[in-house]
């Protein structure tokens, strides 16, 4: 009795990953696929409730396009259809035929959106970070060529924008303009050190940079001091592009 339900389950299987085959053959294009597929795995667990599955759909679907988020729906309601009838823990469906095929077939049309899901998003996201990351490299740049202009279109134009130096707050774009150009007459460059660059996306449109960088600082006519700082940058994409929306250098203890 024993071999023949297993052999009634394998069979259902089968069946469902044929059901989910269409839905499939995009990700399978895909080189990533099994990274992608895994990370799926991890955040749903071993054993997934439907509550968070459901949850899960909720937190992505305010992120699609409205083709996307009309699938995401119907395959939640297929989850909902599944809690009414008892199932809220998917490892322990009832063994009713029925049931049970509907379980598995659901679930893997399920998991296989979510991670088509994933799979569309990723590349976004790092888009994203290249795009903060070139934004930096020209921040560098235009600083280290004292080309206030250039700076400027990099700085947001926002009373808001802050940028700490040597402890004191310097608020507004045309107040860091001011500062920095009375830098520039003097010796001014920045080194970073891109091997302990990291990039954070903290939302949609904004983005944290650190890293590690040392100044090269002098009054005209005067040696330059090198100084070691921990740079952090909070970055916002704007109409023109990604401007800095603030700049806390932290002091590390001279050597």
């Amino acid at each position: 009795m024993t071999d023949e339900y297993d052999k009634q389950i394998e069979g259902l299987c089968c069946e469902s990953n044929r059901l989910a085959a269409p839905e499939q053959q995009p990700l399978l294009r895909r080189q990533n696929e099994v990274t992608e597929l895994e990370n799926l795995i991890d955040l749903v667990g071993h054993r997934p409730s439907l509550a968070n599955l459901q949850e899960k759909f909720k937190e992505i679907a305010g992120t699609l396009d409205q083709p996307r988020r009309d699938h995401l729906i119907a395959s939640e309601a297929s989850l909902a259809v599944m809690e009414e009838r008892g199932m809220d823990d998917l490892t322990n469906c009832p063994a009713n035929r029925t049931n049970l095929r509907s379980c598995i077939t659901s679930f893997l049309v399920a998991c296989t959106l979510l991670a088509a899901i994933f799979v569309a998003i990723k590349p976004a996201a790092a888009a994203s970070e290249d795009e903060v990351r070139a934004t930096f490299d020209r921040f560098v740049t235009a600083q280290n060529s004292h080309d206030v202009k250039a700076v400027e279109s990099l700085l947001r134009a926002s009373p808001d924008f802050l940028w700490i130096t040597r402890g004191i707050p310097v608020w507004g774009q045309d107040a860091a303009l001011k500062r920095f150009s009375a830098l520039y007459e003097g010796t001014w460059r920045l080194d970073p050190d891109v091997s302990g660059l990291k990039i954070m996306m903290l939302g949609d449109g904004v983005a944290q940079i650190y890293v590690p960088i040392t100044f090269s600082i002098g009054a005209p006519g005067q040696p330059a001091q090198q100084m070691r700082f921990l740079m952090n940058q909070i970055l916002m994409r704007t109409p023109t592009g990604w401007q800095v929306s603030s700049i806390l250098p932290i002091p590390l203890p001279a050597q």
